[in-house]
């Protein structure tokens, strides 16, 4: 019947006889009386959870509180009761002669015998109060189980008790004048829930180990700051400081809160100041960091219309740790601004009151060490890049967004990619040579050998692997079959040749809106794209011409064409990066005599082309071994894919102007075998085959996700995934037949 006192706290100080202690453990209601044995005072037999009887108090003076709390219980069960105890002198630390209360001495003077012994916690409340004790207790419970309301504390349960003196600057607030169940009160006591929220209540838990977890790599100091981040990102400012209080680390040093507070208030001296005490010492790096601050203080001072400030803190600070003089000149010019206004548009800032002391504070991160100072949203960060590993490593990702749960790993089945013909599409008589779906993803127009070309109309699916699908309107007026469509950026035109002509057909009509004898052409037209403002369009031929025009089909002029002679490729293929400023085409070099030693032959047959479309001027060009027959950009505007034979798809980077993948499997040697990219990201690469099948490769990494079979006899010429809806694609053949494909329904 012993209890072990290892804390009390005064004016944050801990004591126990004179000397510092931590805290106290006691056994069930036993250890509870020898508690209050060593203080000489009366053990109560229970304690009532329900009870919130008021206690009068016989003291003026602000009085601390004797509280038992028992956590882990639901919140309509918690108990906690508080009474409230007079004030006592605080003018030295608390020991036990301090604190004892002996009982009322009877006649023979021994205490023992009459000390007053009750089983009302009121009265012993009452007797606490009498005797000035100034303490205030906890006591912790930590069963989960239900607790009746009112019950004996359990002899076979450890709990937490902790002493806390407040000092004498506790205020009115912090006392209580009735006892309170469950945060409810009936004056000023505090709501708890079985916990006290308090600082001073908060135990600080070291572990044995420095990592998370026992067996993690991860550092706890590193995942705690980072926490503490997050909490304070999103306003729980006081669980952060409890998490500081409890694990014992900081989120940041005085020296970084003094450095953002500096930033923030527009402290710039000492912003400037705080500096070399972060560790930014490199002469060039505190130069830089010097001038991001001058310069914010420049743009505030002259945006609050004080030039002579300003012109100072040109010369003085700018003008010294300024290392780029063009920079330093449109600074200088803004001193002529008239207006607050004008001082943000020229110089593309938003102010005091905006961003820009966020920005800046930024900004200057990069030059401080992160283990001093976290990058801005660290946990949104590594969550994010978390996602974007899971992404990348889910071999059949159809999501349309990365907002995936943090709760499980992510991972899409095989079940939610188009693997089933859904649809069958025989309108046309001869070969199907290409397909191309509007922008809508509405309508998807095909060609074919049989001089037609037709705008079928697929509707939304209704059901799995069900949708309506029907012919919408057949385009006829070729005299020889039909190899290039293009549909106009607001699919109101679709652009299609055959030979020499280029028609132009209005999509809601069906009737053609004129020709185009595409002079100087004197072979076949192989390609037509469509610039991305719909302004115009482009052509391509055989006989080496690319050719602009406008969106009325004007000839506006020609790339390529150096001294009046024409492109040096017969071209197959063109693509236009969707930011319009770039051109790609592919295609066969024009044949040349071989000329002294330099001539290969090997590396010189075939060529892709790459042009910048505002200047007209070649940006590079790669020499390719064998035939090319088509070539896609990336919705980024940084690849191309080109389809190449023997066997091959090819993925460009044009900003480094490499191949930087290659996708085989794929049979392709003798005729026209197109690809695309597909998927709501674009990670998945497809290609028709001579096999009559289809291919599939994660774009990523290379690897073969799927052979698709249902074509008939011959070549799977082309394919085009829809822009729209993720989980559809076409794909058309020599069989004459045009397919859809979607996933599978969930019930096979």
């Amino acid at each position: 019947m012993t209890a072990r006192v290892r804390e009390m706290e005064r004016d944050g100080k801990v004591y126990a006889a004179g000397e510092p202690l931590s805290t106290c453990k006691v056994r069930g209601a036993h250890g509870l009386f020898g508690l209050l044995h060593i203080f000489h005072l009366p053990p109560p037999t229970t304690v009532a959870h329900s009870t919130t009887t008021p206690i009068p108090s016989d003291s003026g003076s602000v009085s601390p509180t004797l509280v038992a709390s028992v956590p882990g219980t639901p919140s309509d069960l918690s108990a906690s009761a508080s009474l409230p105890l007079p004030a006592a002198d605080t003018s030295r630390p608390p020991t036990p002669s301090a604190l004892a209360v002996p009982g009322t001495a009877d006649s023979d003077g021994d205490d023992d015998d009459n000390r007053h012994h009750t089983t009302d916690p009121f009265s012993f409340a009452h007797h606490l109060r009498k005797r000035r004790a100034d303490c205030v207790i906890e006591l912790l419970d930590p069963r989960p189980a239900k607790l009746p309301r009112s019950s004996v504390l359990d002899p076979a349960v450890d709990h937490d008790m902790r002493f806390n003196v407040p000092g004498p600057s506790a205020s009115a607030s912090t006392s209580t004048s009735s006892l309170g169940l469950n945060g409810e009160s009936n004056g000023d006591a505090l709501p708890t829930n079985g916990y006290s929220a308090s600082k001073s209540s908060v135990e600080l838990v070291r572990p044995g180990w420095s990592s998370l977890y026992k067996d993690s790599q991860l550092d706890r100091e590193q995942v705690m700051r980072v926490v503490l981040q997050a909490l304070r990102d999103v306003g729980y400012s006081e669980t952060a400081a409890t998490l500081e209080a409890e694990s014992g680390y900081k989120l940041e040093s005085s020296d970084v809160a003094q450095f953002r507070h500096s930033i923030k208030a527009g402290l710039w001296d000492d912003a400037a100041a705080t500096l070399v005490r972060l560790g930014v010492t490199a002469e060039n790096e505190l130069r830089a960091g010097r001038f991001l601050i001058s310069q914010q203080k420049y743009l505030e001072q002259l945006e609050a219309l004080q030039p002579t400030a300003a012109l100072q803190t040109l010369r003085g600070e700018l003008a010294v740790y300024c290392t780029d003089p063009e920079r330093l000149h449109h600074l200088s010019s803004l001193i002529m601004c008239a207006s607050s206004a004008d001082v943000m548009e020229r110089a593309r800032w938003d102010g005091a009151e905006g961003t820009s002391r966020e920005r800046l504070l930024t900004d200057l991160q990069r030059f401080i060490s992160p283990s001093l100072m976290l990058p801005p949203r660290r946990l949104d960060g590594l969550l994010a890049q978390a996602r974007a590993y899971q992404r990348a490593t889910c071999a059949y990702h159809q999501s349309e967004s990365d907002n995936f749960s943090l709760y499980t790993d992510h991972s899409c089945t095989r079940a939610q990619f188009p693997t089933l013909t859904s649809h069958i599409l025989a309108e046309h008589t001869d070969e199907v040579w290409r397909i191309e779906w509007s922008h809508d993803g509405r309508y998807l127009a095909s060609t074919s050998q049989d001089k037609t070309v037709i705008i079928w109309r697929i509707g939304p699916e209704t059901e799995p692997a069900t949708r309506a699908c029907s012919a919408e309107r057949v385009l006829s007026g070729h005299e020889n079959a039909v190899n290039a469509l293009a549909w106009s950026p607001d699919d109101k035109v679709l652009l299609t040749s055959a030979e020499q002509v280029i028609k132009m057909w209005n999509v809601t009509t069906g009737t053609s809106i004129r020709d185009l004898q595409s002079e100087p052409n004197t072979d076949m037209i192989s390609s037509l794209v469509w610039l991305p403002d719909g302004s115009g369009f482009v052509s391509g031929s055989m006989d080496c011409h690319i050719i602009v025009w406008d969106s009325t089909g004007q000839k506006l002029h020609e790339l390529g064409v150096i001294d009046d002679k024409p492109l040096s490729i017969r071209v197959t293929d063109l693509a236009i990066t969707p930011d319009g400023a770039r051109l790609v085409a592919v295609g066969t070099v024009a044949p040349t005599v071989p000329s002294g030693n330099n001539f290969d032959p090997s590396r010189q047959r075939r060529s892709m082309k790459v042009f910048n479309m505002r200047t007209k001027a070649e940006i590079f060009s790669a020499g390719l071994v064998n035939e090319v027959t088509s070539v896609k950009t990336t919705a980024d505007s940084r690849y191309a894919l080109i389809s190449h034979a023997p066997d091959e798809v090819q993925l460009w980077d044009l900003d480094n102007q490499r191949m930087c993948r290659k996708y085989t499997g794929q049979q392709q040697g003798k005729h026209v075998i197109r690809s695309c990219l597909g998927g709501a990201d674009e990670d998945f690469i497809l290609s028709g085959s001579e096999d009559q099948r289809i291919y599939v490769w994660r774009r990523d990494t290379g690897a073969l996700l799927e052979v698709l079979s249902g074509h008939g006899p011959g070549c799977v010429n082309d394919v085009a995934w829809n822009p729209v809806e993720p989980g559809l694609f076409a794909s058309c053949s020599d069989d004459h037949t045009v397919r859809l494909w979607c996933p599978p329904p969930s019930s096979l």
